[in-house]
């Protein structure tokens, strides 16, 4: 009888244990780094000195905005497909890049930009986008992509609808 108390008591810890959360920046118009979200994110971003790791997805909320510095790597631990950085804000980015911990076609969703208000950017010059379901997903945004490798990806590596901008 114990035994089946120790399973069921491990079990109900098990279930009752938080799962690793998604992360909301607070949409209070704050410019974010890498680091400011390892500091803030609760675990769903992990790193220092230009390696980060992403565990859960991002959302960078509406007035907020990310940027990405030169030669920083971003590696989607998460190999569902689903975690993604959603943009609803906006992403300025140079040089990164933006990858799988398994290398993988499909391992995580991509970038995600939604046009959520006149002043949302997304800007990405020479960055490397792999192994996403999409590199970048854009519903009515105009956008900025430059010099930008996207590749490895499972359905697309720019979907744009409803979209346009720069994009070479």
């Amino acid at each position: 009888m114990s035994r089946r108390l120790a399973f069921l008591a491990l079990f109900a810890a098990l279930i009752a244990a938080p799962a690793l959360a998604d992360y909301v920046t607070p949409g209070t118009g704050v410019q974010w780094t890498l680091d400011d979200l390892v500091a803030a994110s609760g675990g769903a971003v992990t790193g220092s000195e230009g390696q980060y790791t992403v565990h859960a997805s991002v959302t960078v909320s509406l007035t907020d905005r990310l940027e990405l510095q030169h030669s920083q790597t971003l590696v989607f631990a998460d190999t569902s497909g689903e975690v993604q950085l959603d943009i609803h804000g906006s992403l300025i980015g140079r040089q990164a890049r933006l990858t799988s911990a398994t290398a993988q076609p499909g391992d995580w969703y991509g970038v995600r930009f939604r046009d959520t208000d006149a002043g949302t950017v997304l800007d990405l010059e020479g960055c490397t986008l792999e192994y996403g379901r999409y590199g970048v997903d854009v519903v009515y945004a105009d956008i900025r992509l430059v010099g930008c490798r996207i590749r490895h990806t499972l359905e697309k590596a720019v979907d744009l609808t409803g979209s346009g901008g720069e994009v070479v």
